[in-house]
């Protein structure tokens, strides 16, 4: 008698950047282990039946943008293959593959749905197209718990990016609030 197999569990999980005036958020696909008593992220190359190794989901801000509406403060979602090296036929045609389904299965949502209306509604729908669990969020600070990630659902994964570009877009308006009163 056959058995059902099972769909593996991965995730999105998402680290934030600054450099050189930028503001950046980028997830990449991980499964989860457990080590020194937190779950953390452990990087795949491939999940249920995709290439996903040097897959990234990703955004950016600057000064510039910093103080726009919230749903427009970052730019250029993207998701694509970063810093792939030693690639061969069998590698690309996999990760063209990966890229056609991703991109096939993020047009249906959006006949479904309607446009994406922030980053983390993007990311969201990135997770389910790629079959994701849900979005894991590293934190800013260690908790209580020593834990270094937050591990949620895909709707509570959406939430939490679009505050965290809220927390960077905050950062600026006493400045701005400044250079208003002189």
């Amino acid at each position: 008698m056959a058995t059902k197999s099972t769909k593996q569990q991965i995730y999105l999980v998402v680290h934030e950047s600054r450099d050189h005036g930028y503001f950046k958020l980028q997830a990449h696909v991980c499964e989860q282990r457990y080590e020194d008593h937190q779950w953390l992220p452990r990087f795949i190359d491939d999940a249920n039946g995709v290439r996903v190794g040097s897959l990234q989901v990703s955004c950016q801000g600057d000064e510039r943008t910093q103080l726009r509406d919230r749903d427009d403060a970052v730019y250029g979602y993207a998701c694509e293959y970063r810093e792939p090296y030693a690639i061969d036929l069998r590698t690309a045609e996999a990760m063209a593959k990966t890229l056609r389904i991703v991109n096939n299965r993020l047009n249906k949502i959006s006949e479904a749905r309607g446009y994406t209306r922030s980053f983390g509604d993007y990311v969201g729908r990135v997770a389910e197209a790629l079959g994701c669990s849900g979005i894991a969020v590293e934190r800013k600070e260690t908790a209580h718990n020593n834990s270094r990630y937050d591990w949620l659902s895909i709707g509570d994964g959406v939430n939490r990016i679009n505050h965290r570009i809220l927390l960077w877009q905050r950062e600026a308006q006493p400045a701005a609030e400044s250079e208003a009163a002189s």
